[in-house]
């Protein structure tokens, strides 16, 4: 089975539609940040922004093959309070992402400023940029709770 291809116009009313539906139980709606990750050779990554509610939108860097860091300077990503769209390892075929099976993402916060991003093929654990996936593209997802 091949990648499912989901348009941006999709993506964008899908994350609307979250957005407006309130967001945390506790009353106060999450900070939201949402970006398409692309890449092309070793150069830095590209990351198109759907939609960001933090107050300052981080910058992103190719740490080494296979690694992308999102990094902010106001201890925007609270720890405890901070959710990504896959804590733990998981596949990435499925509704957002444009990747084969043989690889995987783990995408989590490593402190108050940092999100780290470790694209790897799940035959052998080796790290791997996203240029080398052909039309890879990677949903990133933040929320951070008051």
């Amino acid at each position: 089975m091949g990648a499912r291809n989901v348009d941006e116009e999709t993506i964008r009313r899908w994350i609307s539609e979250a957005i407006s539906d309130g967001g945390s139980p506790g009353g106060s709606s999450p900070l939201i940040y949402v970006a398409l990750l692309t890449q092309s050779g070793t150069s830095t990554p590209i990351l198109q922004v759907i939609a960001n509610t933090f107050e300052q939108l981080p910058t992103q860097e190719r740490s080494g093959e296979g690694v992308y860091l999102l990094t902010s300077t106001n201890d925007q990503f609270t720890v405890g309070k901070t959710l990504v769209n896959n804590n733990v390892d998981s596949f990435m075929q499925g509704m957002y992402q444009n990747v084969p099976l043989d690889y995987a993402a783990k995408i989590k916060p490593t402190d108050a400023n940092t999100i780290a991003i470790l694209l790897y093929k799940t035959s052998d654990g080796t790290l791997t940029d996203l240029s080398a996936i052909d039309g890879g593209t990677l949903l990133i997802k933040i929320e951070t709770y008051q």
